[in-house]
């Protein structure tokens, strides 16, 4: 699985056994973050199949609204894939938490996919 670069964006992607982290670092500030998300993301959707997912947001420093949406599209495909997968935030964060508990609203009926905040 391939991580992603770009300007100060970065998503670093392990895996161990069957299990994958997805961790997002940096910033998330270009206009139009589908462009290059929305393939990133759905190219690793093919690799996650029967895999247990981990997304770390916790350690992403800013984001701009416009990466909110991309998000969405990837968790929602996790949830019609029935891909398990937890989804952290860092609780402490003012602006995570209020993107984040958002996001959870929308997913709430969702039975793969769980929102966590961390808060240490």
């Amino acid at each position: 699985m391939q991580n992603y670069k770009n300007n100060q964006l970065e998503i670093i992607v392990t895996e161990n056994d069957n299990l994958v982290n997805i961790k997002w670092l940096g910033h998330s500030r270009t206009l139009d973050p589908a462009v290059e998300l929305d393939p990133y993301l759905n190219g690793l959707l093919t690799e996650l199949q029967g895999k247990t997912i981990f997304v770390d947001f916790s350690e992403l420093i800013s984001m701009n609204s416009s990466t909110i949406m991309p998000i969405i599209f990837f968790i929602r495909k996790l949830e019609e894939q029935t891909i398990t997968a937890e989804i952290h935030y860092n609780g402490k964060l003012s602006w995570q938490n209020a993107s984040f508990v958002v996001i959870a609203e929308i997913i709430k009926s969702y039975k793969n996919v769980k929102i966590m905040a961390n808060q240490d």
